[in-house]
């Protein structure tokens, strides 16, 4: 699971037109699974306000990224977290990429859905928590050049 808690407002609201309006916060995404630990992020939300038929319909585009902290399984990690994704007063779904941020960890790379019905928070911001999958490798091997001296000179 995913947990998205907002937290302070850094900018905005900035309200671009009628229907569209830019905040940027801080945000802590909370994971527990085979990733379990802490993600410290920057988040822009797009609030995007329409109306069709009469019916006004509100959705978030937000995308951010930080840095996580926790385990990898059961190994120590501290890694760089992209993210992007839509939500709504009902749901969430988007994309993570994590990699290595670290000299210890620069050879992790994955990647990651999320997607669910939200427990608590809305469009606008609050927590909520969503199920996510998600697939990583670890390079085992690292080619290094290999020393060679060609001068053929003499001295």
């Amino acid at each position: 699971m995913i947990t998205f808690t907002q937290g302070a407002i850094i900018s905005g609201p900035t309200v671009l037109s009628d229907h569209t309006t830019i905040v940027t916060v801080h945000e802590t995404l909370s994971f527990t699974g085979s990733l379990a630990g802490t993600a410290l992020t920057i988040e822009r939300d797009v609030i995007h306000t329409v109306t069709d038929e009469g019916n006004t319909i509100s959705f978030t585009t937000f995308h951010g990224n930080g840095t996580f902290t926790g385990t990898l399984n059961t190994d120590q990690v501290t890694l760089h977290i992209r993210y992007e994704g839509v939500r709504n007063s009902t749901f969430a779904r988007g994309n993570f990429v994590v990699s290595g941020d670290t000299s210890q960890n620069g050879d992790i790379h994955g990647e990651g859905h999320f997607r669910g019905t939200l427990t608590g928070g809305n469009e606008g911001g609050g927590n909520s928590t969503v199920g996510y999958t998600m697939h990583w490798n670890v390079s085992t091997h690292s080619e290094e050049p290999e020393a060679s001296d060609d001068d053929r000179d003499t001295d």
